[in-house]
């Protein structure tokens, strides 16, 4: 079990601005400050707690996590703000394994009791992986509500790994997804 202390600070601001009137966009566009802030700056100290249970076996091991994000808030109800909004998260995962090879199957459960009103496709994410003699890595996966894929190679003292996935920016899956490649190369040794 973990606790993590935070502090939290943001600013909102009480305009809207119409976007179909040219003027306003304009004025905003200009001049940011004139955009006024709500009652000060919004600041908070918070903890998120979060716990894991590894069973480990001979040829099969079993994790199981949770977190409360913002456990602790000093903000109070009336003025809480997306900033502090407490939220429930849950991971399992399974692994089937010999001494060198091995298959890893996950699920994490984001925002279980959904506080941001997100659709499920967003808060659920699914990943197996496979591992062929500790130097050989073959990923795949379901991030908000995109396939995504993975490959890594362990050499004695350098790791490289490639990954691609989607991230969506709106709240539906299908309306604004960006593609992401990722390499990575460390130095040092996982085995």
């Amino acid at each position: 079990m973990g606790i993590t202390g935070k502090y939290l600070k943001g600013t909102e601001t009480l305009n809207s601005i119409d976007v179909t009137d040219e003027s306003s966009v304009e004025k905003a566009e200009e001049d940011l400050s004139s955009l006024s802030l709500s009652e000060g700056d919004k600041q908070a100290l918070s903890a998120d707690v979060g716990t894991l249970m590894f069973f480990r076996g001979n040829s099969l091991d079993l994790r199981i996590a949770a977190t409360v994000t913002n456990a602790f808030s000093t903000v109070s109800t009336e003025t809480a703000s997306p900033l502090s909004t407490q939220f429930y998260n849950a991971g399992l995962g399974l692994t089937i394994h010999s001494d060198n090879h091995g298959i890893h199957f996950a699920a994490d459960y984001r925002d279980i009791t959904n506080e941001f009103d997100q659709n499920l496709w967003k808060q659920i994410y699914l990943g197996t992986r496979i591992t062929i003699s500790k130097w050989l890595g073959f990923a795949t996966g379901i991030f908000h509500g995109y396939p995504s894929y993975g490959a890594e190679i362990n050499l004695f003292l350098m790791q490289f790994a490639f990954t691609v996935y989607t991230e969506e920016l709106s709240e539906l899956p299908g309306t604004d997804p960006r593609r992401i490649y990722a390499l990575s190369f460390v130095l040092g040794s996982y085995l």
